[in-house]
C-alpha cells in the first residue's frame, strides 16, 4: 500500500534560530514555564513547537525534542481535562481552548513530520518500532483534535478522518497495528495503533454533539481502559446489522453503521469494527451500578454514580446499533424567543405572577428583566419541528456559551406577534461554526412550570431566599396527581428533607423518585409532610441574607409562653424520637 498522505507545514531555513534545539536547554526552558497560569504557558509552548515544526533539523534530534514537548503537553492536558477548574468565565474558556487547540494541532504536525521521515526510510528486516511509535502518536494527537472539535461543538475538518483512516490502513497493510510500543499509556496515548484508532472511532460513534461539557473527556478516559475490547476484521462473514461498523480506509469519512452502509463490503479498502465485547461489558457494568452502586473502572475519580450510569447507557445504546429517530421532522421558518437556564426562567416567571400584562411583554422588556442572569441572545430562528422537539439556529457562534441538557422555555411568534404561551424544553445537542452560526436541538417537556424555592434544614429562616427551583405539572396531569420539582443537577438525594416555598405556603417535603436527569437539571417526585400557610407579605420577603448570618430555626417572641423554665425533661437526649 502507498504511504498515507499527511498534512504538515514546510520546513524553512532559519526557523531553528527561533527555538532551542539543545535537548538539555529545551528541557530546562519547558520546566521554567508558569504552568500555574495556563493562559501564559500554553501560547509559549505552542510558539516553540510551531518554530520546531518549520525548522530543518536532524530526524533523530527532532524525535528527541518532540518527546520533551510530549511531556509538557501531558502536564497541560491534565490541567484542562475533564474540566478546566482555573477558568471562571465563558470568554476566558473560549480563548484558552483556542490556544490549546492550536497547540494540539502543532503537536500532531510534529509527529506527522516524524512519521513522514520514518516512511522514507527502508528497513529490510524486522519491524520498524520508530515508525509504529510515530504512527501511534500521530493518531493520538489527531484523535485529540477531533475531541476538541466535539467539545466545542464545532465541525470536523475534512483532513482529520482522511489522515486517521490512511494511517491505520497503512499500519494494517504492514501488520503493524497490534504491535505494542508502550508498556503502559504514554502521556494518554494507548500502547498500540489499533487501540488508539479504536478509541477515536468509538468517540465519533458516541453521538458527541449530544454530550455536555466534561462528558467527552470522561468517555475518553473510560476508553483508555476498555478500548482493547474492540476488534477489527476484514472477513466479510463478520458483517452484521448490529454491533458492526464499516471503515472505508481510503475515504475521509468516520466509521459508518453497518445498517446504513450501501457500498460493496468485498472492496479492498473496507474493514469492519466489531463492538460485541465492549457492549457486553457495558451491559454488565449497567447492572453493577443499578444493584450495587459500583462505579466502573476507567472514569475520572470525581464522577458521580448517576453520571457514570448515564454515560454507560449512552455508550451502550450508540455502540450497539443505529439509534433511529422516533418522529419525522418538518421544515419550518418562524421567529422564536428562547430563555436558557433555570435561574432566568425563575426570575421571569416571578415577574409574570406580579403583572397582568406580562403575557404581552416584548423581547426588549424581557431582556431588561433578566439581563444580569441571561448572557445569550433571546431571539432565535426555528429550522424544523417534530412531535417531540424543534431545531433552532442563530447566525452568531455562541455554542461555547450554551450547555447540552440545559432547561429552556420557548415562545413563538404568530403574525409577527409574540405568543402568550411559553413552552419548556431541554437542549439535546449543539453545533457551532464561525461561518454558519449555532444550531441546537430542543426536546419538548409537555407540561407547565411554576416558580418555587427549596430550603435545607439549615436555611429555614423565613428571610432566607433558598434554592431556585420549579414546580413541573405534566400536561395530562389530573388535579389529584402528584407534581414534580425541576431543580439544578445535584439537588436530588433519595429521602433528602427540604422546605418547599411555593405561592403562599411552606411544605416540609422529602425527595422521592427521580424521573429525569441531564447534565444541568433533574426532575423528581416528592412527598409532603406538613403545609403551613403564609401571609402574602411574608412570602414576598425572599431577599438573600449574608452567608455569615446564623439562620434562626424559630422566630423569638416576647410573650410569657416563651419565658418558661428549661429543665432536663424538656430537652431531647440522644436516642429520643
Amino acid at each position: 500500500m502507498d504511504s498515507p498522505s499527511l498534512t504538515f507545514p514546510a520546513q524553512q531555513q532559519g526557523q531553528h534560530l527561533l527555538v532551542e534545539t539543545e535537548p538539555s536547554e529545551l528541557k530546562s526552558w519547558l520546566k521554567s514555564l508558569p504552568y500555574g497560569d495556563m493562559g501564559r504557558a500554553v501560547p509559549e509552548v505552542c510558539r516553540a513547537i510551531s518554530s520546531l515544526n518549520r525548522s530543518q533539523i536532524n530526524a533523530n534530534q527532532r524525535r528527541e525534542l518532540v518527546a520533551l514537548f510530549d511531556q509538557a503537553y501531558a502536564q497541560i492536558f491534565d490541567s484542562y481535562r475533564p474540566y478546566a477548574a482555573h477558568i471562571v468565565n465563558a470568554n476566558t474558556r473560549q480563548k484558552e481552548h483556542a490556544n490549546l487547540h492550536l497547540l494540539t494541532r502543532e503537536m500532531a504536525f510534529a509527529h506527522k513530520i516524524i512519521t513522514h521521515n520514518e516512511l522514507s526510510k527502508r528497513k529490510f528486516f524486522g519491524k520498524n518500532k520508530d515508525l509504529v511509535r510515530s504512527i501511534n502518536l500521530s493518531l493520538h494527537y489527531l484523535g485529540l483534535q477531533l475531541m476538541e472539535q466535539y467539545e466545542s461543538y464545532s465541525p470536523i475538518p475534512v483532513y482529520l478522518w482522511r489522515e486517521c483512516n490512511g494511517l491505520y490502513a497503512y499500519a494494517q497493510s504492514k501488520q503493524l497495528e497490534d504491535i505494542e510500543v508502550f508498556s503502559g499509556n504514554y502521556h494518554q496515548c494507548l500502547p498500540s495503533i489499533e487501540h488508539t484508532f479504536a478509541r477515536t472511532c468509538l468517540m465519533s460513534l458516541s453521538d458527541p454533539y449530544h454530550l455536555s461539557h466534561g462528558e467527552h473527556w470522561q468517555l475518553y478516559k473510560y476508553l483508555e481502559k476498555w478500548s482493547y475490547l474492540v476488534q477489527f476484521s476484514e472477513d466479510t462473514n463478520d458483517f452484521d446489522s448490529q454491533q458492526c461498523f464499516v471503515i472505508q480506509q481510503s475515504s475521509q469519512l468516520k466509521p459508518e453503521y453497518s445498517s446504513q452502509f450501501s457500498g460493496d463490503i468485498d472492496h479492498d479498502d473496507v474493514c469492519f469494527m466489531l463492538t460485541n465485547d465492549i457492549v457486553r461489558q457495558l451491559k454488565f457494568q449497567i447492572e453493577a451500578i443499578q444493584f450495587e452502586r459500583e462505579i466502573p473502572a476507567g472514569f475520572y475519580a470525581d464522577i458521580r454514580p448517576a453520571s457514570a450510569q448515564s454515560l454507560i447507557e449512552h455508550m451502550s445504546e450508540h455502540w450497539d446499533a443505529k439509534v433511529e429517530r422516533k418522529g419525522r421532522r418538518y421544515p419550518v421558518l418562524t421567529k422564536l424567543d428562547i430563555i436558557w437556564g433555570i435561574h432566568p426562567i425563575h426570575t421571569l416567571m416571578q415577574k409574570h405572577q406580579k403583572s397582568s400584562e406580562s403575557t404581552h411583554w416584548d423581547s426588549a422588556t424581557i431582556e431588561a428583566y433578566i439581563q444580569h442572569e441571561h448572557k445569550v441572545p433571546l431571539n432565535w430562528d426555528a429550522t424544523n419541528v417534530s412531535d417531540g422537539g424543534i431545531g433552532i439556529s442563530t447566525h452568531q457562534n455562541i455554542a461555547h456559551l450554551l450547555k447540552v441538557g440545559e432547561l429552556v422555555i420557548i415562545r413563538e411568534y404568530i403574525d409577527k406577534k409574540p405568543s402568550f404561551r411559553w413552552r419548556p424544553a431541554l437542549c439535546r445537542w449543539l453545533y457551532g461554526a464561525k461561518d454558519h452560526g449555532t444550531n441546537a436541538g430542543l426536546e419538548f417537556l409537555d407540561g407547565t412550570l411554576e416558580p418555587c424555592r427549596l430550603n435545607t434544614k439549615l436555611g429555614r429562616n423565613n428571610k432566607t431566599a433558598g434554592q431556585v427551583s420549579l414546580i413541573y405539572r405534566p400536561a395530562d396531569n389530573k388535579p389529584t396527581d402528584p407534581v414534580s420539582i425541576l431543580a439544578t443537577r445535584g439537588t436530588y438525594r433519595d429521602g433528602r428533607a427540604f422546605m418547599l416555598r411555593y405561592k403562599n405556603q411552606m411544605e416540609d417535603i422529602k425527595t422521592r423518585k427521580r424521573t429525569l436527569v441531564t447534565p444541568c437539571v433533574e426532575l423528581f417526585h416528592f412527598q409532603s409532610y406538613e403545609v403551613v400557610e403564609l401571609d402574602e407579605t411574608e412570602e414576598q420577603n425572599t431577599e438573600s441574607i449574608p452567608w455569615t448570618n446564623v439562620p434562626k430555626y424559630q422566630d423569638s417572641e416576647d410573650d410569657e409562653d416563651n419565658q418558661t423554665n428549661i429543665n432536663l425533661d424538656s430537652i431531647r437526649l440522644p436516642g429520643d424520637h
